[in-house]
């Protein structure tokens, strides 16, 4: 007869049943989930939008989804205006780096500094962009390029973005 072997659990260890997690921390990872939920489904939003069949007819539906990032602040709300969403256009660069830098919350930085050759700064709208391109170099959602003169250094924000760098972009 072969011995019987019994495991006798040591006192400090807890059973399943006996494992509680405090109130505050379950609000927390609620809060967390919540987040990333959001985060995941605009995700999935952007990159339908930039990854289509290519035709430019938009729907109810197209608008409704612009709404939706409009209301998260991921895009400029022209809900009232719905055409202004320019939704049968092709996306600038610029475009795709500001919806990404905006839906992950990253603080834009206040100044432009010139880091890139191509990004200017002579008017509003270009400073802006200038500053959510160097926001998201700075937070490596775009390559930074670094190692190159700045004189080398460049971004393309106006020309159309790709399926792979969008995805690239998305991805990061």
């Amino acid at each position: 007869m072969h011995p019987t072997y019994v495991h006798k659990p040591h006192s400090h260890h807890k059973s399943r049943s006996e494992i509680t997690i405090k109130p505050n921390y379950r609000l927390r990872i609620i809060s967390l989930i919540m987040f990333m939920f959001k985060k995941i489904t605009a995700l999935t939003i952007i990159g339908g939008l930039l990854i289509s069949s290519g035709t430019f007819a938009y729907t109810a539906t197209d608008v409704e989804t612009a709404n939706y990032l409009a209301n998260q602040g991921i895009i400029k709300n022209w809900s009232s205006s719905p055409e202004t969403y320019h939704l049968d256009s092709y996306m600038a660069r610029a475009g795709v780096i500001g919806m990404v830098a905006n839906m992950t919350g990253v603080t834009i930085n206040a100044n432009c500094r010139g880091d890139f050759s191509d990004v200017r700064s002579s008017t509003v709208n270009d400073e802006y962009i200038c500053r959510i391109i160097e926001t998201a170099a700075d937070n490596n959602f775009i390559n930074a390029q670094r190692s190159l003169p700045t004189s080398m250094r460049k971004v393309r924000p106006y020309e159309r973005v790709t399926h792979s760098e969008a995805v690239g972009i998305l991805m990061k």
